[in-house]
């Protein structure tokens, strides 16, 4: 286990101190889980801004069916919502509850809103969170980064209709400066669940259209008969859209062992995600094909907004 991970303590389950004090100081903690069999994906993604005493609520689920929020099976965005009392481990503000029932490990998530979406989720992280460090543009900060693969057991209520769910969901967590008065870069995270010790996750900046570049710093994980070691390069092209939605990809990673994995990316699902004023994202269902078997897991590929008038304006890669 790397310096990285144990620096983790149960602290990092609660709000962190701002550093500075900056105004846009920012903190984040996102749940998702995806059903492949239905083509069905949720994200749950809280921002808190303590320092404006602010944050947002974004809860989402889509399928096939639907890529904006206007035909998603749900979708619900509240910007500038009254920064709740109280710590991010045991939270509650307009319909959302987070337990945090064992520091590090084990969580409840439950979110109601009236008849149209009710979901009652325990998350179990099959193994500590993994931390993924990048730099900002100005190389003064790191952004503090981290993911945690977990089971998702519990119920869903959506539109009347209601479903047990037992599935690899994932969640994540960041805290650093993030300004929205100033133009944000792209960047991308995209993760494949083959089991419980089949995994990969790769985060990267610098994910542009027309091309993807090599020497960039990644971030994440490869995870092979139960043994994670981190990545030290990775690339991640995406090879098809449709009306700026990516569809297919190619997908090359080496962690720190020498092990490598290489895979082939199909969407079966896209949602567009403004997960903050500046920033927009496609959220995709992928099956990843490799020689090992088909992984089943997540692209989000995150632009600014004048990256993302760029992108639309293009059919392919």
């Amino acid at each position: 286990m790397s310096d990285e991970h144990q620096a983790l303590t149960a602290a990092d389950d609660s709000f962190h101190p701002s550093v500075g004090n900056e105004p846009w100081w920012t903190e984040t903690s996102w749940y998702g889980f995806d059903i492949p069999e239905r083509r069905l994906s949720c994200a749950i993604y809280p921002l808190f801004r303590p320092n404006l005493g602010v944050c947002s609520l974004a809860v989402h689920v889509w399928d096939d069916t639907g890529s904006t929020p206007w035909d998603a099976r749900y979708s619900r965005l509240l910007w500038h919502v009254p920064m709740p009392e109280g710590d991010l481990t045991a939270l509650e503000f307009e319909g959302l509850r987070f337990s945090t029932l064992e520091p590090l490990t084990r969580y409840h998530v439950e979110y109601v809103d009236d008849e149209h979406l009710r979901l009652d989720l325990e998350y179990t992280g099959h193994r500590a969170p993994v931390v993924s460090t990048t730099q900002v543009p100005s190389g003064a900060r790191r952004i503090s980064h981290f993911d945690q693969v977990c089971d998702v057991r519990g119920q869903v209520t959506l539109g009347g209709e209601r479903f047990d769910i037992d599935a690899i969901g994932h969640r994540d967590r960041s805290w650093y400066d993030r300004p929205d008065n100033r133009p944000r870069r792209s960047a991308s995270l995209c993760f494949g669940d083959l089991s419980r010790d089949e995994q990969f996750l790769l985060l990267r900046p610098k994910t542009l259209p027309g091309g993807d570049d090599a020497d960039v710093p990644v971030g994440g994980h490869l995870i092979r008969d139960g043994k994670s070691a981190a990545l030290v390069a990775g690339t991640r092209r995406v090879v098809e859209r449709a009306a700026g939605r990516p569809r297919r990809f190619e997908l090359a990673v080496r962690d720190e062992l020498g092990r490598t994995l290489e895979a082939a990316g199909r969407a079966v699902n896209n949602f567009a995600f403004q997960c903050s004023p500046p920033v927009f994202a496609w959220f995709s269902l992928v099956e990843w094909a490799s020689d090992a078997g088909i992984f089943h897991g997540e692209d989000q590929e995150a632009h600014g907004i004048r990256e993302t008038r760029r992108a639309l304006s293009r059919t392919d890669e």
